[in-house]
């Protein structure tokens, strides 16, 4: 993987193949527009799921060479891989899915207009704490960040102020929220003999979480206001 992003060469060999997609324009009946334009291109072989198969296939082949799996380890691995990417697969198409309707129906404007007629300048403060709310909720920093992000900027934009701090605020927050969402502390307690005891772990890590966000939300509306 470090070879395909560092190597000049080999990084423009893989990124030959390109799918890039045109979209329409698209309405809804209370005449929200979504202008028509090109989807996030996506280089077939030099994509960075692409580049975690490659090292999974090298990986397997040194295994497999040095003896160190024993037989019906293919099929093992299908299972295990299968278990647990299907769901989370599910979860982020939906995520995804609903953000996209969310942007599209003009959703996402309208409930940053009342963000930014509600709190106005001191919106910064509370970028953390949303990042933080969303990965809470979905157990992910990245659909936090799926659902929220165009929020952030929507409201940003309409502020006046500093988008990337905002931003910045909000996938800082969503990383806190990660560690304390219900699912991640679920499989930890699991993992760690705790299971049962996941109401104590959360009373504990929950108050320093949001102690955490608000300390981050200040900071970022320091910066904002800087000079």
């Amino acid at each position: 993987m470090t070879a395909a992003e560092l190597v000049a060469p080999l990084h423009d060999v893989l990124n030959q193949v390109v799918i890039r997609v045109n979209l329409p324009a698209v309405s809804t009946t209370l005449g929200w527009v979504t202008e028509a334009g090109s989807a996030r291109s996506i280089s077939i072989f030099g994509h960075a799921g692409a580049l975690l198969g490659y090292t999974c296939v090298f990986s397997y082949l040194i295994f497999q060479s040095t003896g160190h799996y024993s037989p019906g380890v293919v099929g093992r691995i299908w299972r295990g891989t299968l278990s647990s990417a299907v769901p989370a697969s599910i979860g982020i198409i939906s995520m995804v899915g609903m953000a996209m309707i969310m942007d599209h129906s003009g959703m996402v404007h309208l409930l940053a207009l009342g963000l930014s007629a509600s709190v106005g300048g001191a919106f910064p403060i509370f970028s953390s704490l949303i990042g933080m709310l969303g990965a809470f909720m979905t157990g992910s920093n990245t659909n936090s960040n799926v659902i929220f992000a165009p929020l952030q900027l929507a409201t940003a934009q309409l502020i006046g102020i500093n988008a990337l701090v905002v931003l910045a605020a909000q996938t800082t927050g969503g990383a806190l929220g990660s560690m304390l969402a219900p699912a991640k502390v679920i499989v930890g307690c699991s993992t760690a003999g705790l299971a049962g005891r996941e109401g104590e772990v959360m009373k504990k890590t929950l108050p320093y979480g949001v102690l955490l966000a608000v300390f981050l939300g200040v900071i970022a509306f320091v910066i904002v206001n800087l000079p």
